[in-house]
């Protein structure tokens, strides 16, 4: 992506957008079809993945955990609430788990291995 882009140096502003970017070409690989899904609220998740049966996992990439919002899988699961919530961070060293509602999201590096299984 850096190359293709000329870029010399990566500014703190593209971090997320190379993250987004390693995590999407990590899921091809593993994953197979990734969607994309958004409302006409601009509510949006980063990605969408087929599980087994009717689950639909949702997968959001952050730099930083912290900055984690679970309004758009909240809008998401109203129609999907079949499937498995994720955020992947370069940050996380040990995976884990936090509850937004009802909703549960593991929180892990998209570098662990069988992460959505």
């Amino acid at each position: 992506m850096t190359h293709i882009k000329g870029w010399n140096e990566i500014r703190e502003s593209d971090r997320g957008l190379l993250w987004e970017h390693l995590v999407l070409d990590m899921l091809r690989v593993s994953s197979g079809n990734v969607y994309y899904w958004s409302d006409k609220g601009k509510s949006e998740i980063d990605f969408i993945v087929k599980g087994e049966g009717d689950e639909i996992h949702t997968i959001e990439c952050k730099i930083n955990p912290e900055k984690y919002s679970d309004k758009a899988i909240r809008k998401f699961r109203a129609y999907y609430p079949e499937g498995r919530n994720f955020c992947f961070s370069p940050q996380v060293k040990k995976p884990y788990k936090i509850k937004c509602g009802e909703t549960e999201v593991m929180i892990l590096s998209a570098l662990d291995d069988n992460c959505l299984m």
